[in-house]
């Protein structure tokens, strides 16, 4: 029997994905996937109207869980990189739901990447190491920095949602110091986040520029990757920095929470990074923990190419689990999204 288990959201600094989650035999669907703008709403609740009246002029589901962009401090959340700012309890009452839930957007990821298990749904980075059934972490690249981890214990699994993409960025060479002084003058304190996000690789790329002298005209992401396509080694070596920046903040959150059963690169300009990271200096720097280095030979690393779905089924994870269909002995994947 497929049941309608309600909405869900992926809510960035930049766009609002809504679908309508459904379950039947194991497997989480998405229906009717939409992405809007936030820039043409003044609130997440009228971005959400929107998309219900759209979608299901007739109909109102009864329960949403919406993953946001920010610390949820009891069911209330303001936006770190979006000027909104809601509380579940004006989200139900405003949309006529019996209830609603707000998970962090990565705590939302770490219910998501261990359904991700259809074909391209991940790719692998490094070596096809097997893991183990162990806690996972997710790090992620988009408008911002994302971390979080699934921790498993037992048979249970916690999610744990954090604001590690605000922790200290640290150099690991001679170049790494000479950027973290760049940033520390424009910046004062340099989190992973001026560096591991859309806006950090134009900061980055603007700082290499200064290094090495380079007149590179590219001015966002998407420039820079492209530029990188077309042979520019200014451009190639920015990105090649940001792997590995991005290899060692991805090894440090795996030590720190003894990610052995894997560990997951997430987010909307990771996901641009797929034809990079695999001969990028990622995951030789992942693995250069020192005496620990064996240690993270072990743990795969995969890349979630599902960036605009991703954070959706994990909020249907949490929706199902909240349902009276929820069979916790029963596996879960997601379907694969057209």
């Amino acid at each position: 029997m497929n049941v309608q288990l309600g909405l869900v959201g992926d809510i960035g600094g930049t766009n609002a994905r809504f679908a309508l989650a459904s379950y039947q035999g194991g497997v989480l669907t998405l229906e009717s996937p939409r992405s809007l703008p936030n820039r043409e709403y003044g609130s997440l609740d009228a971005a959400a109207a929107a998309y219900l009246a759209e979608v299901a002029p007739s109909t109102r589901p009864e329960a949403a869980v919406l993953a946001v962009a920010g610390p949820v401090i009891d069911g209330s959340i303001t936006f770190t990189n979006l000027h909104w700012s809601i509380t579940e309890a004006q989200f139900r009452q405003r949309l006529g739901l019996e209830a609603t839930t707000f998970i962090n957007d990565f705590e939302a990821l770490a219910h998501a990447c261990p359904l991700l298990t259809g074909e391209g749904q991940t790719m692998l980075l490094g070596p096809n190491v097997p893991g183990t059934n162990g806690s996972i972490a997710v790090i992620g690249a988009g408008t911002g920095t994302g971390v979080s981890s699934l921790i498993r214990n037992g048979g249970q699994a916690l999610a744990a949602p954090g604001e590690g993409g605000h922790v200290g960025f640290a150099p690991t060479d001679a170049v790494e110091i000479e950027i973290l002084s760049e940033l520390t003058a424009e910046f004062g304190r340099v989190s992973l986040e001026r560096i591991l996000c859309g806006q950090g690789m134009v900061n980055l790329h603007k700082v290499l520029r200064r290094i090495d002298g380079r007149e590179d005209k590219a001015v966002t992401p998407a420039d820079i990757v492209e530029a990188a396509r077309n042979g520019s080694e200014g451009a190639k070596a920015t990105i090649d920095r940001f792997c590995a920046i991005l290899g060692t903040a991805a090894g440090d959150l795996a030590l720190t929470v003894g990610a052995q059963g894997g560990v997951y690169i997430a987010g909307g300009v990771a996901a641009r990074l797929k034809d990079f990271l695999p001969d990028s200096p990622f995951r030789t720097r992942f693995e250069d923990k020192g005496r620990f280095t064996n240690y993270m030979r072990a743990i795969p690393t995969r890349l979630v190419l599902t960036a605009d779905t991703a954070s959706l089924y994990g909020s249907a994870k949490v929706l199902l689990t909240q349902s009276d269909v929820w069979d916790p002995a029963q596996a879960v994947s997601a379907a694969p999204t057209a």
